[in-house]
């Protein structure tokens, strides 16, 4: 009789979450992002300034923390900011090895082109253990001095959860001398 009612009432509790709209909290979905250089950037020839570009993930706890950062000290190396803190902790290698930053560098010598950062790639998997929903995607500004950009658009945070529509399959960031551009549109669902 009691493992009866037992079953009963989680029939009940399970009727009442889902007449309640018991919604599940989302989690991490892998995308392919392609960061493209512009003509803007390249047309500077070989005064095209090395740019470095990185890929953060951003735990949902930790959006505000990162709202917060700005470009300029991300890169800095200056052990009394927080960027820097921040920047070494995330650099920190899990068990697989793997950094919760990807990488990327242009420069006018060789990397014009076009880099990506694939849905299969093993950081991937680190933001998936670690329930990653954003990633920062933050470029160098000192090395790209010669840019017509402000420090606000060198840093751009992008949602990459369960709850977000894109427009294509693969998420287009537009680097050039006015910044970092999100190309790819998105709506986030509640």
């Amino acid at each position: 009789m009691k493992y009866g009612l037992t079953i009963r009432a989680f029939g009940l509790a399970m009727v009442a979450a889902l007449a309640t709209g018991c919604k599940s909290p989302p989690s991490t979905d892998s995308k392919t992002v392609d960061v493209i250089p512009q003509s803007s950037l390249v047309a500077l020839g070989k005064s095209m300034p090395t740019v470095r570009v990185e890929l953060v993930g951003i735990k949902g706890s930790e959006e505000k923390t990162f709202q917060a950062v700005k470009a300029r000290l991300w890169f800095s190396g200056d052990p009394t900011k927080d960027e820097t803190s921040l920047r070494t902790q995330k650099n920190e290698k899990d068990k697989d090895g793997v950094s919760a930053i990807y990488k990327m560098r242009f420069s006018a010598a060789s990397e014009t082109e076009k880099q990506t950062l694939k849905r299969n790639d093993p950081i991937w998997k680190r933001w998936e253990r670690e329930n990653v929903l954003y990633v920062m995607i933050v470029g160098d500004v000192d090395t790209a001095a010669g840019t017509k950009a402000s420090e606000q658009e060198w840093k751009q945070i992008i949602p990459v959860h369960s709850k977000v529509d894109w427009s294509r399959s693969v998420i287009v960031v537009k680097l050039g001398t006015s910044g970092l551009e999100i190309e790819t549109a998105y709506q986030v669902n509640e």
